[in-house]
């Protein structure tokens, strides 16, 4: 089973990276790159469905950061953001 982390932000950005893959995939990359599979128009590669990103192969690291796009610590959306004490009037 193909393994993948989510980084979850303190702001809400999530960012999806690849982590160590199974050996249905590496299959595949070998499979492509065999003179016949190349030799056929388009990208031969099929990523089996056990391979795609889920619940089951996913791991979650949640961190006391936030991403880096937001770039400061007074971010306006995601968990902690709330402003205590800034009402309506």
């Amino acid at each position: 089973m193909c393994n993948y982390w989510s980084i979850e932000p303190l702001c809400g950005h999530r960012t999806l990276f690849a982590g160590s893959n199974c050996y249905l995939l590496f299959d595949q990359l070998q499979r492509i790159n065999h003179p016949t599979e190349r030799a056929r128009p388009g990208l031969p590669f099929e990523v089996p469905r056990q391979c795609l990103p889920h619940r089951a192969n996913t791991t979650r690291r949640n961190t006391a950061l936030y991403a880096p796009r937001c770039g400061t610590r007074d971010a306006r959306y995601g968990p902690g953001s709330e402003r205590i004490g800034v009402g309506w009037r």
